[in-house]
């Protein structure tokens, strides 16, 4: 694996990498939040969206007037 830690306060703090979500947490989310795959696609989508305007907002050259 080549994950690099990331150095916070003099602590290292190492990344989670999962490539799925273990059923106890599908179960929660169900039932607690009472999510949804129609939820879950809208808040993908919503968040998509967000970053993509913030990563062109940044990155966007500013017009001098």
């Amino acid at each position: 694996m080549g994950s690099k830690a990331l150095t916070i306060e003099g602590k290292e703090i190492f990344p989670l990498e999962i490539g799925y979500l273990p059923q106890f947490a599908v179960k929660k989310c169900e039932e607690e939040l009472n999510e949804t795959p129609e939820g879950k696609m809208r808040g993908i989508q919503e968040l998509r969206s967000l970053l993509q305007s913030t990563f062109m907002s940044f990155f966007s050259p500013e017009v001098e007037k």
